[in-house]
């Protein structure tokens, strides 16, 4: 897909600018909200006038390479000796744009990783995310998750159901619990999906849908997808107005956990909540956004490099230094 440089509802998911400049600087305002320190007013002014000198080199002239419109990017099966037969194609069909592979992490695409380096694509910071393969069995020495399966264990009032119970008329809920959390707690910048989308997913089996009710009602949700020996959660929601020792969330993460552990998949636990997620066996992981500016004329070549560089020297060891 191309990116959108003037979208209706900006997300970092169609747009670098959104990803590297906005996000980071709502990141870093709530951060250094309140403190007196000269990083409060600096690096927000810094930020928008590299966005400013970004978006006049055409940063956001790309073209997304499997991108769902999700959070994380699952790869199929292939065989990646044709990535170069792709490029090629990329490059001829689109020749005014970056091309960019989202979503490619350390751990469970490493060959992808390897050959895109190999054919001159610059690897580029996108997030740290949290990785569990249940075969090494790191779930199981947390004491967390067997807090987690207790709790569990000891309510009746919740109770799991699978999406093909979920009535057109309850799409709507299932919306309101995914934007009170993401758009409305997180940040605006999260995608902003629409009721016809959600019951696309639903229809179609593209991502399995568990339901968290309580007396016929939904309280929380999780959508399950799965490629290549690999499950991920990019859509979820909860009730958050409930009491926090409910375990609402603890719930929602605990169900994906023992999808992951009992079909034996790696479990790619995304980005957020990291102290949460490590205290439960997850792994660290840097995922990139891999760039190929190859045959696009210097103007837009600089940004990519530069911030390459930023990725490389300074974003990459500080995510390493703070556990980000």
């Amino acid at each position: 897909m191309l990116g959108n440089r003037h979208p209706q509802d900006p997300t970092y998911l169609s747009s670098p600018l959104v990803q590297y400049f906005d996000l980071a600087r709502e990141e870093i305002e709530i951060e250094l909200k309140g403190k007196q320190s000269w990083r409060a007013w600096v690096a927000p002014s810094v930020l928008s006038l590299m966005r400013r000198l970004f978006e006049a080199l055409s940063f956001e002239r790309v073209v997304f390479v499997n991108n769902w419109l999700l959070s994380t990017n699952l790869y199929p099966v292939f065989e990646t000796s044709l990535l170069s037969e792709a490029l090629t194609k990329l490059v001829k069909a689109f020749p005014h744009h970056a091309i960019v592979f989202r979503s490619v992490n350390t751990q469970t695409e490493a060959d992808i990783l390897q050959v895109l380096l190999s054919l001159g694509f610059k690897a580029v910071i996108s997030r740290p995310v949290l990785m569990l393969n249940p075969q090494e069995g790191q779930h199981r020495k947390k004491r967390m998750f067997k807090m987690d399966e207790k709790l569990w264990a000891r309510q009746n009032e919740y109770y799991w159901e699978p999406g093909q119970k979920v009535k057109p008329a309850e799409i709507p809920r299932i919306l309101d619990l995914y934007e009170a959390l993401y758009r409305h707690k997180y940040s605006a910048y999260n995608p902003a999906y629409r009721g016809e989308m959600v019951a696309t997913w639903l229809r179609s089996g593209i991502m399995e849908f568990q339901i968290l009710r309580r007396e016929g009602e939904i309280y929380g949700f999780t959508a399950f997808w799965k490629r290549k020996g690999i499950l991920t959660t990019p859509f979820i929601g909860y009730d958050a107005t409930r009491p926090q020792q409910e375990g609402l969330y603890r719930f929602v993460n605990l169900r994906l956990m023992q999808e992951a552990i009992q079909q034996n998949l790696w479990l790619n636990m995304s980005s957020g909540a990291a102290h949460f997620k490590r205290l439960r066996g997850g792994q660290p992981c840097l995922e990139y956004n891999m760039v190929y500016t190859k045959h696009l004329p210097l103007h837009q070549r600089l940004p990519w490099e530069l911030y390459s560089q930023i990725s490389e020297k300074i974003a990459i060891p500080a995510i390493q230094k703070y556990n980000l």
